[in-house]
C-alpha cells in the first residue's frame, strides 16, 4: 500500500510540475489542427475531390510553425521541401507553440527563459514538427495520380487540371464510349475556361457544397460531366462510413437478436442509413398502413404453420 501511495504522489508531482504543463499547453495547441482535419474526414459528405489540397493545407499549417514562410512560398512542392535544416527554420522565439504556452512562458519566467528545461523544450518542438512532417510525406497519398486527377470536382481547383485527367478517370471507374468521353471533355473545357459568375454559386457553408455544385451543373450545360463527377464523389475519402456501417449492424444483431435472417439485417441497415431522422419523427414513414402490414407480418412468422 505504501509503494502504491508513492507512486501516486509521483504521478502527481509530475502532472503538476512546471515541465508537464508547458508541454501539456503545446501538444494541445499542435494536435488542435489534426483533430479538425480528422473530423472533416469522418464526415458522410464527400471530400474526395478536396482530399489533396485538404492534406497539402495541413502539411503546409505545420510547417509554418517552424519553417520560414518565404521558404514555404517559393517552393514549387512542398511534399519536396527539404525543411530539416537550420537554414530553413524560423528561430526559438518564432517557432509556433500556441498562445497558451507562450503566456505560460512568460509566466515563469525564471524557470524557463535562458534554462535547460527551456531550450530542451524548444529543442523538443522542433524535433515534433521534423518528425510529423516526414511522417505526412512518407504516409499521405499525395503522390497518388487518381487523387491529383480528382482536384478538378473542386471548382477552386480547376485552372489546375487538364482534359487528360478527365480521359484517365472515364477509363479507370466508367465503361463510356470513346464519343461519350469526348462529350465529358469538351464539357470539361468549358468548365475550366468559364468565368466564376458562369458557373452555380456554391455555399461552402453546407455539409455537402460539392454535391450541391454538380447537382446545379447537370441542370445547366454539363450534364454529361455532371454525371462523371457523381460516379467519381461516391469513392471513399476515409474509413468512417464502413466503421459506421460495422456499428450500426452491432447494434441491431444484439443478443435478444441474434436470429435474424441475413436480408433482415439489410433491410434494417437499409432503413437506418437512408432515414438517419428518428422513426418516431416521420408520420409518412410511420403511416397506418405501413404498421398494419407490419403487424401483419410478425404474426405470420411468429405463427406456427398450419394455424
Amino acid at each position: 500500500m505504501e509503494r502504491s501511495n508513492a507512486r501516486t504522489q509521483r504521478v502527481a508531482d509530475a502532472l503538476e510540475s512546471t515541465e508537464t504543463k508547458l508541454y501539456c499547453h503545446f501538444i494541445a495547441f499542435a494536435l488542435e489542427p489534426l483533430n479538425k482535419f480528422t473530423t472533416v474526414f469522418q464526415t458522410s459528405a464527400s471530400r474526395i475531390g478536396t482530399m489533396r489540397s485538404d492534406i497539402t493545407s495541413l502539411l503546409k499549417g505545420f510547417m509554418a510553425n517552424f519553417v520560414k514562410s518565404e521558404v514555404i512560398r517559393s517552393s514549387d512542392d512542398v511534399w519536396q521541401l527539404d525543411c530539416s535544416t537550420p537554414e530553413c527554420q524560423v528561430d526559438d522565439e518564432s517557432l509556433g507553440v500556441g498562445l497558451d504556452a507562450i503566456g505560460f512562458i512568460e509566466q515563469h519566467e525564471e524557470e524557463i527563459a535562458g534554462t535547460a528545461l527551456g531550450a530542451g523544450f524548444y529543442r523538443n518542438v522542433r524535433q515534433f514538427y521534423e518528425a510529423a512532417v516526414v511522417k505526412m510525406v512518407a504516409k499521405f497519398p499525395h503522390n497518388e495520380q487518381t487523387l491529383q486527377d480528382l482536384a478538378f470536382i473542386d471548382p477552386l481547383n480547376r485552372a489546375s487540371c487538364s482534359s487528360i485527367a478527365i480521359v484517365r478517370l472515364c477509363k479507370r471507374f466508367t465503361k463510356l464510349s470513346a464519343a461519350e468521353v469526348n462529350d465529358v471533355v469538351q464539357e470539361f473545357n468549358c468548365y475550366i475556361t468559364a468565368a466564376d459568375d458562369e458557373l452555380p454559386a456554391i455555399d461552402r457553408s453546407g455539409d455537402a457544397p460539392l454535391d450541391s455544385f454538380w447537382n446545379a451543373m447537370g441542370a445547366t450545360n454539363y450534364p454529361a460531366l455532371s454525371s462523371l463527377t457523381k460516379v467519381l464523389m461516391v469513392l471513399p475519402h476515409s474509413n468512417a462510413d464502413p466503421e459506421r456501417l460495422f456499428s450500426m449492424v452491432r447494434k441491431i444483431e444484439t443478443e435478444n437478436r441474434s436470429q435474424l435472417k441475413p436480408e433482415t439485417t439489410c433491410h434494417l441497415l437499409r432503413v437506418k442509413m437512408n432515414h438517419p431522422q428518428p422513426c418516431h419523427t416521420s408520420k409518412d414513414l410511420l403511416s397506418s398502413a405501413l404498421l398494419k402490414d407490419a403487424k401483419s407480418a410478425t404474426m405470420r412468422a411468429v405463427r406456427p404453420e398450419g394455424q
